[in-house]
């Protein structure tokens, strides 16, 4: 007849404290892990979500800069535009009439200057 004799019931007492030690440690150890690779997860997720945040409010930035870019040229536009009527001698010598109440100059008046 052969008698097992659990492990843990073998050698000193001393042994019997190591092994138990060594299974807390490896407890730890996996719960070191554990939490390592939950704390490079977290941190890998909160890079991911800054960098939309960034990306979000440089999109909202070039809308923004696109919409003025649109206004700034309809307005370069307008001004284009009144500045050919304000140079056209059409307009010019009708102002010159209506508001200055100038006249054309006589044929006496006309001097060449060569």
């Amino acid at each position: 007849m052969t008698v097992l004799i659990a492990p843990s019931l073998v050698g000193t007492p001393w042994d019997r404290e190591n092994r138990q030690r060594g299974s807390v440690s490896k407890g730890l150890g996996t719960l070191a892990f554990t939490f390592l690779v939950i704390t490079i997860l977290i941190a890998v997720h909160l890079f991911f979500v800054s960098s939309r945040l960034w990306v979000i409010k440089l999109g909202y930035s070039i809308s923004e800069a696109l919409k003025e870019q649109r206004e700034l040229t309809e307005v370069n536009q307008k001004l284009k535009i009144e500045r050919a009527t304000l140079i056209s001698p059409g307009w010019i010598a009708r102002n010159a009439k209506q508001k200055l109440k100038m006249r054309e100059p006589e044929k006496n008046q006309i001097r060449f200057v060569p």
